[in-house]
């Protein structure tokens, strides 16, 4: 899950994710990740075909790691709803991306820098 946490303190500006059920009957955990260790969270009962279920994070923090487990397939959003990128900079991001299954990551990722910000901000990160 990748999130952005903010030093803000307005309870509009969090971090958050949305799940989204492709088929009727869809059950999500929903975990905490330290290390190897996995502490639920929560389970979700998703009843409906395209429900939406909202997570909205504390102020301050970092939805980053965060592991779901779905019984069907689902569709999963994440971001922020007022970061500063980077966190010292005040511009009040909107920020949101529909994330893939691990399954599914490769190997290169390709990050460009945003704009109005620094040039050499973009990266190139292999996991291998």
């Amino acid at each position: 899950m990748v999130c952005f946490r903010c030093s803000c303190t307005h309870t509009e500006f969090f971090a958050g994710f949305q799940i989204v059920s492709l088929l009727e009957d869809t059950c999500v955990e929903i975990y905490e990740v330290d290390g190897d260790k996995y502490t639920k969270l929560l389970d979700v009962h998703l009843p409906e075909a395209y429900e939406v279920y909202t997570y909205a994070g504390a102020i301050g923090e970092d939805l980053t790691g965060v592991f779901i487990n779905a019984s069907f397939p689902i569709s999963l959003y994440s971001g922020h709803a007022c970061a500063n990128v980077p966190e010292a900079a005040p511009f009040c991001d909107h920020m949101v991306e529909q994330l893939l299954p691990v399954s599914e990551w490769g190997e290169l990722h390709f990050v460009p820098p945003i704009v109005g910000r620094n040039e050499n901000a973009g990266y190139v990160q292999s996991y291998t």
